[in-house]
Parts: structure tokens; sequence; C-alpha cells
């Protein structure tokens, strides 16, 4: 069982109950069974772009191999060959969910880009690119080529400009294809060339993030819009491959030392002089070419971060000439302080002859003009006359507690005059002993 196959009888659309009319010609459900046609169309896009994103299929993961290779490679001896794979690839063509290799990579306007066509004419392009168009369509053969599966493209640019959204500065957005091919991947394999060929015209060309040119990829910066490749971005891709380099030989040149040195002293426990001076003096060499790697790197990385404040600077003085701009005409938009100051005028002008205009309405229909003072003396009378009946309230209250209080005296005093006027009680007779 080839691994396709065994990828594609794991997935959960490819149950065991519904094998056979998967692997069978399902055609006539176009018009039996619209809803079971559609099923098994989807079960078999789906699961053929998912082995594609998987690299079950080869090198490529974003472009499909279709033709007999593909179809032997789904036989089984239970049900046999996928007899309605051409029409799974003919309907994924029209719907542009599977665009020919070729077709994809020619196109001017984006694959988005959908103007109005005879619906006829794209369905029988698909027919004729999966190889069902007049005898094709008796026999079942699916033409030999290579699709670009559109979903698989969508997913891989949607996980790539999510890593670069967390880069900065413009210089780290700069990237050689030799580094964009280290740094991303599908699935933790690297792009295939074809694979990278399509993803750059998808990134630069539908998606609008990402220019290409002379094997230099720059995305879109954080602010601003996209410009075109300089001979300047080239040359910071250049340098940062150079520094990758300086790292990769540094690397080496240490466990290169490391080994020299671990061979020297095993050679002097065995008391073998001769292996002992060579690999020392491997170990000298090494260190030399290290040092001087290594001041190498140094100056490469300096180069680099003065590179990236030039950039920052560039970048920092475009925004305050665009902010300048927005001001410059904001003001003008205003009239400036001349225009500012008319306004004011023409407003004040305005609110005085209304209020000119309200005095004269007033004496000529004799309605009753409140004047400010009025208003303000009757405020003031309002408050006395609050005070007054808070002076009122508190000496009320003070009468209150000095009349309790009278009371309580009062009450002592009757008490005690009350116990002065009560009789002693008699004393109690002597008891006489018994005679």
């Amino acid at each position: 069982m080839s691994e396709l196959l065994s990828f594609i009888l794991a997935h959960e659309q490819f149950r065991r109950a519904r094998l056979p009319s998967l692997y069978s010609d399902f055609r006539p459900l176009r018009t039996n069974n619209p809803s079971g046609f559609l099923a098994n169309v989807t079960a078999w896009k789906s699961t053929l772009g998912q082995a594609a994103a998987n690299g079950v299929l080869g090198g490529d993961t974003l472009v499909l191999g279709i033709g007999e290779e593909l179809v032997s490679s789904l036989a089984t001896r239970e049900w046999g060959r996928p007899l309605a794979l051409g029409t799974v690839v003919s309907e994924a063509v029209a719907a542009k969910e599977f665009i020919p290799l070729e077709t994809f990579l020619s196109m001017r306007e984006s694959v988005y880009y959908r103007p109005w066509v005879d619906p006829w004419k794209v369905f029988g392009w698909g027919l004729e690119v999966a190889g069902l168009k007049s005898r094709a369509v008796a026999d079942g053969k699916v033409r030999e080529g290579k699709v670009v599966v559109l979903k698989n493209i969508e997913e891989t640019a949607k996980a790539i400009l999510k890593e670069i959204s967390k880069k900065p500065t413009i210089v780290d957005r700069i990237f050689s294809t030799e580094m964009f091919l280290q740094e991303f991947s599908v699935h933790g394999k690297q792009l295939s060339e074809t694979d990278l060929k399509v993803l750059l015209v998808f990134l630069s060309r539908d998606l609008r993030e990402a220019s290409v040119a002379n094997k230099t990829i720059k995305f879109k910066p954080p602010t601003g819009e996209l410009t075109p490749i300089t001979p300047h971005d080239t040359t910071i891709a250049n340098l940062k491959i150079l520094i990758t380099s300086q790292h990769t030989t540094i690397a080496t040149l240490s466990t290169k030392i490391t080994t020299s040195d671990l061979k020297a002293r095993s050679a002097v426990q065995s008391s073998n002089k001769h292996a002992a001076l060579s690999a020392l003096k491997s170990k000298k060499i090494a260190e030399t070419a290290l040092v001087s790697r290594a001041k190498s790197l140094a100056q490469l990385e300096e180069v680099l971060v003065k590179i990236e404040q030039a950039a920052d600077n560039v970048e920092l003085v475009r925004m305050l000439e665009d902010s300048s701009k927005v001001l410059s005409g904001l003001n003008k938009r205003v009239g400036g302080v001349e225009g500012v100051d008319k306004v004011v005028d023409e407003l004040r002008e305005q609110m005085d002859e209304t209020g000119e205009v309200t005095r004269i309405l007033g004496e000529e229909t004799g309605a009753v003009v409140v004047e400010d003072g009025e208003v303000e003396g009757e405020f003031e009378e309002m408050l006395r006359e609050e005070e007054r009946k808070a002076k009122m309230q508190e000496d009320k209250k003070e009468g209150e507690e000095v009349t309790g209080r009278l009371k309580v005296a009062t009450g002592s005093m009757e008490e005690l005059t009350l116990k002065s006027n009560t009789p002693a009680p008699a004393p109690a007779p002597e008891q006489l002993p018994a005679s």
C-alpha cells in the first residue's frame, strides 16, 4: 500500500462504508443525486489537498501532480481505481480551487479577480485541463500535469505573514530566497523550488504583501506602502546571507578546535607525539581563523545595525514629512491664524447682533426682559430666607433640649420631697424571754 493510499484511507471522509461510492464512476450522481455528487467531489478535493500539504505526494506541498501515476497510487485490490478522479479535478479547476501550474504562473490578474465569463466555457476549460474532453470523457483518463492547490497556498501564506508581522524593522523583512527557504517551512518540510516560485507569485501578485526581484524578497513594512526591490534591498539581503555564513563558519571552527584538542590529549596519553603535534597544529590554525572570522562578523553586524538605524531614520523622516503635509492641509482648511481670527470676530459680531435683536424685540413686543442683577438679588434673598429658617430650627431644637433638662430636674426634686415627708417605720417590739 502506497503512502498516499494509507493517508487517504485513514482520513475521516474515507470511511469504509463510503469507499464503494468514492471509487465508483459517480458522474451520473450529478443529475440523480446532486448532494451525493458534491459530497464525493469535496471528499476527494480536500483529502488530496491535505495529502499534498503534508508532503505525502512527493517534494511539492502547494502543487498537486495529476495523471496516471496519481491514479495508480490510489488503486486498491477491493475497489480498484478511482474512476471519477478526472471529474474531481475538472470540478476543482472550474471552481478555481485547483489551478493549472503554468496558468497560475502566467496570470496577470489576481486569482481572486472574477470577471464575468460564460460558465460553460469555464467548465469546458476545466474538462480540457483534466483530460476529460471528447474521448477522455469515455475512458476516464486524467491528462498528465500539475495543478496549484489554492487552499494550501492561502494557509501557507497566512502562516508566513503571521511570522513576518513579528518583525518590527524594514531590514528584518528583507530576505534572499536562500534565507527565506531556511526560515520558513510547511509542516516542518522545506519548500520545494516549485512551491517557492508559486508562493512568491501569490504573495506579490495576489496579496500585494511582498516585492520579489533579483532573488530578493521584501515584505511590506509595518507602516507605509510596499515598494519595488532596489539595489539597496539586494545589498542588505546579501549582507544578511554573509552574516549567516560567518556564524556557520564560526560554529564549525569552534567544533574543530574542540575536536583537535581532544585528539591532542588522547595522543599525549598514548605517547603519540606526532599525532599530538599534528592535532595541536590544527587547533592553532582553527583558533587563528576563528579570531579572524569573529572580527569580520563583528564588523558585518555593526554595518547591519547602522543600516537598520539609517532605515529607521528614513522611515521616521517620511512619517514626519507625511504628518507635516497632513497638518498643512488641515491648517489650510482652517484658513490659518487670520482665518481663525476672522471666524471668531464674525461669531462675536453675530452673537452681539443676536443680543441686540433680542433686546429690541423685547421693547417692541412688551416682552419681559429679565436682568441679571434682578436674578442675583432674588437669589440672595432666597439664601437669607434659608438661613433664617435654619436659625429658627436650631433655636427650637435648643429650647426643646432645655425643657427636657428642666423636666428631669423637677422630677428629681419631687422625689426628694416625697422621701422627706414620709414617716419612719416603728421599731419592732422586743421579744420577752419565755417563762
